[in-house]
């Protein structure tokens, strides 16, 4: 469902979604578009927790070190707010949001 058609920055974005009534509900900004985006299918969130746990097997045992996170986790990347079903980064995780970091 789109929220809003009209170009929304990031600013507005956060505006609206750290709106109480908006706690329970997901959105992307997608080129200024604010979408409200329905929770995945399980299986979309096992393919993630799957990837999520070889890459950490791998970053181990080559003393990589790095940061994962699944679909809760938001980037700004290049001005459009998403949650990847999962994202690695080589920096720590941010408490902002968007997380201004773009993952690998």
């Amino acid at each position: 469902m789109v929220l809003r058609t009209n170009p929304a920055s990031i600013d507005q974005f956060r505006e609206l979604v750290i709106q109480p009534e908006n706690s329970d509900r997901l959105f992307e900004l997608i080129d200024g578009g604010i979408v409200e985006v329905s929770p995945g299918r399980t299986s979309n969130s096992g393919i993630g927790l799957l990837i999520a746990f070889e890459v950490r097997l791998f970053c181990r045992e080559n003393r990589i070190l790095g940061y994962m996170s699944g679909e809760a986790g938001t980037y700004n990347i290049q001005g459009n707010v998403v949650a990847p079903d999962f994202a690695f980064k080589r920096t720590p995780l941010s408490d902002y949001y968007p997380d201004p970091v773009v993952p690998e």
